[in-house]
């Protein structure tokens, strides 16, 4: 399997960002298509019109989100890929 890495500073608090994440109004918001997300475990996820499908596999509030995803695009015996995304507080209005 391939992995890469990407880091980014986002100018917001830790919270923000990682309710944001979860929040079918907020990640339409800053996505720009439309997403629904179900902020749980297993939670079903679309992003950018259902371009986008998944399930969320892991939450740790505020510290980590786990989605396993697909587009449609994705032949039927691909796997899903899977993304970590790691929240750091760098400061006060930085993650």
């Amino acid at each position: 399997m391939d992995r890469f890495r990407i880091s980014a500073k986002i100018p917001t608090d830790v919270k923000t960002l990682f309710d944001a994440w979860l929040s079918s109004k907020e990640h339409t918001a800053f996505t720009g298509g439309s997403a629904k997300v179900e902020n749980k475990i297993n939670g079903k996820f679309s992003a950018w019109d259902e371009y986008i499908t998944g399930r969320t596999t892991e939450i740790v509030p505020e510290k980590k989100i786990v989605q396993k995803w697909r587009t449609v695009e994705f032949a039927d015996d691909c796997s899903d890929s899977v993304l970590e995304i790691l929240f750091e507080e760098i400061s006060d209005n930085e993650t």
